[in-house]
């Protein structure tokens, strides 16, 4: 098929322009591509987060919170973007609105949920399909995947040995993280201010402006900037932040930029003494003997929780009072009282030991053991 090489040039206040490709045959070029060294792009609607990897085809929606799914169209004239599920569609709007679809998710742990984020105009149409699968309330604070990396701090400078560090294919977008620093024994959070362009090992150190939140926000969405070329906010992408026990929590997604960025972190002083594993011991304490439970009170019970740190923060992020955990059968109880309240209460019930809160915590020691 012979191309023609026409082009309609359409300057936007932004920069861009739109073009137009056609054919021997008068059709319109359906593969979209921007960012060319002329800067222009086909009145075909596309979606970004499929045509730049900046989204990804499996997520984890989290019971009880606000889940955002991202999807941002492009073309001329401006795309309708609707969100559908189950041949339901949930919404419907053009790409000068928001787009995102936002899911408080109630679904059954483990299963899974098919949505498809469609971009259309009269030029033509677009696809990006997610599969998201619905994880416990708790799940992104008591089962985080670890990063243990001091080269993330903002105090480290760039190697210039070593190849530029950037985060393009750093994460999965179905998991949550955390990330801890070896070298302090302690958690990091995002920086909080503009990091100097060679911290963290790269050119473009990505930082939090608007801070972090607190514990009762639950999961939030912030921006994060990254510095580069003088501009502490030269490109942004939007992450998932929640405050667990101990430590933040990020849902993070890479950094596909025409130059290496990475996200860039600090040393969090302010939670070291609430890191679950250190404050078990310090917080609560096995009473009663074996096979003994606190009955009468539970406000949440959770399974598939594997040690005593893990049930603490369903306690704390329950506002509990007291717990009992079942190691064999993996069973996390948190209660709203303390056996001093309810005496009776505390009783015989096989596989579980009861916890109570001390009167007087102990000093922190700064070590991870």
């Amino acid at each position: 098929m012979e191309e023609r090489n026409e082009r309609r040039n359409t300057e936007r206040k932004d920069g861009w322009r739109f073009c137009t490709r056609k054919f021997s045959d008068s059709s319109e070029e359906s593969i979209v591509n921007i960012k060319t060294a002329s800067k222009c792009f086909l009145h075909t609607a596309f979606i970004e987060e499929r045509t730049h990897g900046l989204g990804s085809y499996s997520v984890a929606l989290y019971n009880g919170y606000q889940n955002v799914l991202p999807c941002h169209s492009y073309g001329y004239p401006a795309p309708y973007i609707a969100w559908v599920s189950n041949g339901v569609v949930l919404q419907n709007r053009t790409s000068d609105q928001d787009t995102n679809l936002v899911v408080i998710a109630n679904g059954t742990k483990g299963t899974t949920t098919d949505y498809g984020c469609w971009a259309s105009n009269n030029h033509g149409k677009d696809l990006y399909s997610i599969t998201a699968t619905h994880t416990g309330p708790y799940d992104m604070c008591i089962k985080p995947e670890e990063v243990r990396d001091p080269s993330r701090n903002r105090f480290s400078k760039q190697d210039t040995t070593k190849e530029i560090q950037n985060d393009k294919d750093s994460f999965d977008a179905s998991k949550m993280y955390s990330f801890f620093n070896p070298l302090s024994s302690l958690y990091m959070k995002l920086a909080t201010s503009c990091p100097p362009t060679s911290s963290c090992g790269t050119g473009a150190p990505g930082w939090l402006p608007d801070g972090h939140p607190k514990p009762e926000d639950g999961m939030v969405r912030r921006k994060v900037c990254f510095h580069y070329d003088g501009n502490c906010c030269y490109k942004a992408l939007y992450v998932d932040v929640i405050n667990c026990p101990g430590m933040y929590v990020y849902g993070l997604v890479n950094t596909v930029f025409l130059f290496a960025a990475r996200y860039c972190f600090e040393d969090d002083k302010k939670n070291e003494a609430f890191a679950p594993f250190r404050s078990v011991p310090l917080l609560f304490a096995p009473v009663g003997g074996s096979n003994t439970a606190l009955v009468n009170h539970v406000i949440v019970k959770h399974h598939g929780i594997e040690d005593t740190s893990q049930c603490l923060i369903v306690c704390m992020m329950s506002k509990c009072r007291s717990l009992n955990f079942d190691k064999l059968e993996k069973i996390c109880e948190v209660n709203d009282v303390t056996k001093d309240e309810y005496p009776r209460d505390l009783t015989a019930k096989a596989g579980f030991q009861y916890y109570h809160p001390m009167r007087q915590p102990l000093v922190v020691n700064k070590g991870r053991n």
